[in-house]
């Protein structure tokens, strides 16, 4: 079963039955992000806690709530309630036994998960998938789901409409390409939390081993959704103050939004949010019959007061955090943090807060070397021969990261009709310089189009009017 790995940040499970579901509901929601045993050095490598998963559980019960779930129809575990004990009961007593054919299940965790060996020849690639409770062992494994169990326990529920939605991942890559040519190295960044744990050692369970070849891990008549791809990291994001696992923040404001999506258009509209309002480089995947995609979610929506308008007028600055290199004194530092402290849109804070921007700097026998990496790990290497040299390379590069910062947060959440905007070629967001790229465009009611392209280097462009196509009514 591959709802971790291949489908790497959040997976969708969804069985269907033969007619609508109008029968009674219940959820089970996890959050772990103060795991027992955890921090702990494995491998060489430092595993930590996690930042989001607490309020990823808090998001999606408000979201449940907008679909018509009664309070008393939700059921939350949270870190040290979040045992593999209480989970597997909880699961047990609240989903399979309290529910009954016609009913409506959800399962949502979010937490660490991670790959382990295969014991039972089922997995292609040779590994299986699990989930880590509060009390997983890091270095045994003891005490993980497995995935083979946890398809065991969906089979009791083949009755039921039964949504999963897993909030974790098996790993990412270091590295981004186009086309396999790498275009940007990744640093490990203090907002940046992937959600896997390496095993020192690990023995399976006894249902893992006794599992026949064969054996589906989930039944049949399925929908997967997924956050990432296989091969690439999960992000969490800070919103309002807070972390969140960056598809679920996605998906459940997208839930609450909406009136009466489908399936499919939600799915949608959370994979444009992630990849073009957030940025994330991750691709989020869906698998579904097309019959299913075209169901509303949940049975329907139930409306909600619209959400405020943000205050555009409103400028956020950029978090600048710095940390000193080898080589470089106390004076040297202060005297480039004080430099920065007079740029009228920077903001300086500490390296273990939430940042736009991190800065590194090294002293050099020419000058300095300083690595300036945003907030999902991408650097960017700048060698300067002094303090002021390196201010004036900084400067062009902030305020670009401050135009781009307070673009994004222009947006109408209730417009009173929608525009639709996509490319011709859908499933590509990387392009070479100099090839064409074609857009499409579908709204509501009849309006005046403007597209505007902000390059790497800041520049801005009107693409759409242009002398080619100077009419841009739609």
């Amino acid at each position: 079963m591959k709802f971790i790995v291949k489908l790497s940040l959040v997976c969708w499970i969804i069985f269907i039955s033969g007619l609508p579901c109008f029968g009674a509901r219940r959820a089970l929601l996890v959050g772990i992000s103060d795991y027992r045993a955890l921090p702990d050095v494995v491998k060489g490598r430092m595993l930590s806690d996690l930042r989001g998963p607490i309020n990823d559980v808090k998001a999606m019960e408000q979201a449940l709530l907008a679909y018509g779930f009664k309070k008393s129809e939700i059921k939350v575990l949270t870190n040290q309630w979040a045992t593999r004990e209480r989970l597997e009961g909880s699961f047990r007593d609240w989903l399979t036994d309290g529910t009954g054919q016609g009913d409506t299940v959800v399962f949502y965790f979010s937490g660490h998960g991670t790959q382990v060996k295969d014991f039972n020849g089922d997995e292609k690639d040779g590994l299986d998938e699990v989930l880590c409770p509060y009390d997983t062992d890091p270095k045994t494994g003891n005490n993980t789901i497995v995935d083979d169990e946890f398809g065991s326990w969906l089979r009791r529920l083949h009755d039921r409409t039964v949504v999963v939605i897993v909030d974790s991942c098996y790993s990412g890559d270091a590295i981004r390409g186009i086309r396999g040519v790498t275009v940007s190295r990744l640093e490990s960044v203090a907002t940046r939390r992937i959600k896997n744990i390496s095993f020192a050692s690990y023995n399976p369970p006894p249902i893992c081993r006794g599992l026949a070849r064969g054996v589906t891990d989930v039944p049949p008549g399925v929908v997967f959704m997924g956050a990432s791809m296989e091969w690439q990291p999960a992000f969490e994001i800070r919103r309002h103050g807070s972390f969140y696992g960056g598809f679920t923040f996605g998906l459940t404001a997208k839930m609450r939004e909406l009136v009466n999506p489908t399936y499919g258009e939600l799915f949608d509209r959370a994979k444009h949010m992630v990849m073009d309002g957030m940025r994330l480089p991750q691709t989020p995947v869906m698998f579904a019959d097309a019959r299913v995609a075209k169901r509303p979610a949940f049975g329907g929506k139930v409306y909600e007061s619209p959400i405020p308008k943000p205050d555009i007028e409103k400028r956020e600055k950029v978090l600048v955090a710095m940390e000193p290199g080898e080589g470089g004194g106390d004076q040297d530092f202060w005297a480039i943090r004080k430099a920065l402290s007079r740029l009228d849109f920077v903001r300086l804070c500490q390296s273990s807060d939430f940042f736009d921007r991190l800065l590194q700097v090294e002293k050099k026998s020419d000058g300095f070397s300083a690595k300036l990496i945003n907030r999902i790990g991408d650097v960017e290497y700048l060698n300067t021969s002094s303090v002021d040299d390196l201010i004036q390379k900084l400067k062009k590069r902030l305020e670009y990261a401050y135009t781009v910062k307070n673009l994004s947060r222009i947006t109408n959440p209730r417009p009173p009709f929608r525009i639709h905007l996509w490319l011709q070629d859908e499933d590509r967001r990387d392009f070479w310089v100099g090839e064409r790229i074609g857009f499409k465009v579908k709204s509501e009611r009849d309006a005046y189009i403007l597209i505007i392209n902000v390059d790497t280097e800041g520049n801005f462009h009107i693409i759409f009017p242009n002398k080619y196509q100077k009419e841009n009514l739609v």
